[in-house]
C-alpha cells in the first residue's frame, strides 16, 4: 500500500511538471525541476511588490506647489480619513504600523507644511523632519504607471438602429462578499462576487455570457445605449463615463459593482493575437486607441474571441451631471481629482495615503498635441483601486475629457511612487 502511495504521489507530481513545463512553452514562465527521488517542480516567481523605508539622504526634492486642486485633493481625503476612524483596519509598513488615524494625522500635517513653507528649502527641511518615506518597489525595481480618465461618450436612454449597445446597472441577482469582513489582515480590499445557484455562490456571469449570450437582455437592468462595442469597452476600462445624451444633456454614468473575474484588456488581446501592432512605445504612437478602436469596430466576426477574454465586466448607475471638474467617484467614496489622485493595490496601500509620484509625462502644445515627455514630480493622494492594479501598479488618474484621454493613452512608464508618513513622536 505504502508503495502504491509512493506511485501515485509520484504520478501526480511528475504530472503536475509536465503540465508546468507545457504552460511554460506558452507563457514563458520559468520553471525549475529538482532532481529529487520524486521530480519536483517549482515556478520561480516574479520579484514581489514590497515596501522599501527610503533613507533620509535619498528622499525625493519637493517642489512648493499649492493651487485649488491640491487643496482640494488634501479636504477629499481629510474627509475620508476623518470617516474612517472607527474601522479597525491597520497596515505593517516597514517598523511601523499604519491606520486611519495615522493617515489622517499625516494629511493635516502635510497639508500645514505645504501652506506655511516659505520656499523649497523650507518644504524639504519640515518634511524631512516629520515625515518617514517609503517607495513601493517590484524587487529593487521601480513601479510601472499606467494612467486612467474620465471619458465623455454620445449615448442615448433607448435604443435605436445607431444606439444598440447597452450599459446595464447592478443587477438584482448579483452577491458581493467582502472578505475583509471575515479577515482583515489576510484580505485587505479583496472582494468577490457571485450568485446562488441552489445552495452554492458561483461566479457571476462573464462578458461573453453578458454581451454575445444576452443573459442579461429583457431584464430591465439597461440604462443607456452606446454607438459601439469599443465605447462600451471602453467606460468598462475606465470605469465612470460622461453620457452626452441624444434626448439632451448629460448624465454622468457612475461605477456600481463588477462581476469580479480576470480582466484582460482587448487591446493587449488584439496584439496578443497579431491583429494589430502598437508600431512603437506607449506614448509615441498616438493613433493606437483609434486604430484599434476602428479595427474592432469593422470586425464583427473577431469582437467574440477578442472581447470574451476580458471575462471582467462592469455595471453602472446614471447620476445628473454638478460639473465637468466635479471627477468620478474613487474607491474612497468620494469625488477623484484630476492629476493628484491615483489607484493603487488596497492589499499593500491603504486607502488615504499622501503620496508622490516621480515619472515622466506628457507635455502638450496648444493645438492638444503631446510634443514631448519631461521628468515630473506630483503630490498625490491613493484614492482608488483596480482590476488590473495590483502589486507595484500604480494608476494615474488624468481627468476628463479628450485631453485627459490622450494623457491616459499615452503613459506606460516606469517611476517612483513615495509614501509620506509621520514619524513617530519621541
Amino acid at each position: 500500500m505504502k508503495n502504491l502511495k509512493k506511485i501515485i504521489l509520484t504520478v501526480f507530481l511528475f504530472s503536475s511538471c509536465h503540465h508546468a513545463i507545457k504552460k511554460q512553452e506558452t507563457a514563458q514562465e520559468s520553471i525549475v525541476c529538482g532532481k529529487d527521488e520524486v521530480l519536483v517542480c517549482q515556478k520561480i516567481k516574479p520579484p514581489e511588490a514590497r515596501l522599501i523605508k527610503v533613507n533620509e539622504k535619498d528622499y525625493p526634492l519637493f517642489s512648493k506647489e499649492w493651487d485649488e486642486d491640491i487643496k482640494r485633493a488634501f479636504d477629499l481625503n481629510i474627509n475620508y480619513l476623518t470617516n474612517s476612524l472607527d474601522k479597525n483596519i491597520s497596515y505593517n509598513f516597514p517598523d511601523k504600523k499604519v491606520t486611519p488615524k495615522i493617515l489622517l494625522e499625516s494629511t493635516q500635517k502635510l497639508m500645514e507644511i505645504y501652506q506655511n513653507s516659505k520656499d523649497d528649502e523650507d518644504l524639504n527641511t519640515k518634511i524631512k523632519e516629520s515625515f518617514d518615506i517609503y517607495e513601493l518597489k517590484k524587487g529593487t525595481n521601480p513601479v510601472i504607471f499606467s494612467s486612467y480618465y474620465e471619458p465623455v461618450f454620445e449615448a442615448s436612454l433607448s435604443s435605436d438602429e445607431i444606439y444598440k449597445y447597452p450599459l446595464y446597472r447592478k443587477p438584482d441577482d448579483m452577491i458581493e462578499i467582502n472578505l475583509e469582513d471575515f479577515d482583515a489582515d489576510k484580505y485587505k480590499g479583496q472582494k468577490l462576487t457571485g450568485r446562488l445557484l441552489g445552495t452554492k455562490i458561483i461566479p457571476y456571469y462573464t462578458r461573453e455570457e453578458i454581451d454575445f449570450d444576452k443573459v442579461l437582455s429583457g431584464k430591465n437592468y439597461e440604462i443607456a445605449y452606446m454607438k459601439d462595442i469599443a465605447d462600451v469597452l471602453d467606460i468598462h476600462t475606465q470605469g465612470s463615463g460622461i453620457l452626452k445624451l441624444k434626448e439632451g444633456g448629460y448624465k454622468r454614468a457612475k461605477f456600481a459593482a463588477t462581476n469580479s473575474l480576470k480582466f484582460k484588456g482587448w487591446m493587449t488581446a488584439l496584439i496578443e493575437g497579431g491583429y494589430i501592432q502598437r508600431y512603437g512605445g506607449v506614448g509615441e504612437d498616438k493613433t493606437f486607441y483609434d486604430r484599434a478602436k476602428k479595427f474592432i469596430n469593422e470586425k464583427p466576426d473577431l469582437q467574440r474571441p477578442i472581447i470574451s477574454q476580458n471575462k471582467r465586466y462592469t455595471f453602472f448607475y446614471l447620476d445628473d451631471m454638478k460639473s465637468f471638474d466635479e471627477g468620478p467617484i474613487g474607491t474612497y467614496g468620494l469625488n477623484l481629482v484630476a492629476q493628484r489622485s491615483i489607484a493603487i493595490d488596497n492589499s499593500i496601500i491603504p486607502l488615504g495615503m499622501p503620496a508622490v509620484v516621480n515619472l515622466k509625462l506628457p507635455v502638450f502644445d496648444d493645438n492638444l498635441n503631446i510634443n514631448s515627455f519631461k521628468q515630473s514630480q506630483r503630490l498625490v493622494f491613493c484614492h482608488d483601486t483596480g482590476g488590473a492594479i495590483k502589486g507595484a501598479r500604480v494608476d494615474f488618474f488624468a481627468g476628463t475629457g479628450d485631453k485627459a484621454k490622450k494623457f491616459a493613452y499615452s503613459i506606460w512608464e516606469p517611476g517612483n511612487l513615495y509614501l509620506l508618513i509621520l514619524k513617530d513622536s519621541k
